[in-house]
């Protein structure tokens, strides 16, 4: 099922809030390749859900996508886009799917 549009963040405070989450996750983000090193991973998993982040012209920002223990991105390196993931804490993805105001 795929709820697009389901909701906006159009408030200061709570976009800051979501910044701050995400900055906290700002690091050690692995390729989809590395990714599969360290988890086992055979394919590109399928994530539970996604959140896009546009600006003022409605222009692509940002995109995370969310699993069962990791968050994943898309990030243009070189020229290519690039698929990042992360692997996160339950506690982690609690707190930064709340200050998106998605269900946990």
């Amino acid at each position: 099922m795929c709820n697009i549009a389901e909701y906006t963040i159009n408030d200061e405070r709570s976009i800051r809030t979501v910044l701050g989450e995400t900055a906290k996750l700002s690091q050690s983000w692995q390729t989809e390749s590395e990714m599969a090193l360290t988890t086992g991973w055979f394919t590109y998993p399928t994530p539970r859900d996604t959140a896009g982040f546009r600006g003022f012209n409605d222009e692509h920002l940002f995109v995370l996508w969310f699993g069962g223990n990791w968050i994943g991105t898309r990030k243009i390196i070189e020229g290519k886009h690039v698929r990042l993931f992360k692997r996160t804490t339950p506690e982690e993805l609690k707190a930064l799917r709340t200050s998106l105001k998605m269900k946990n």
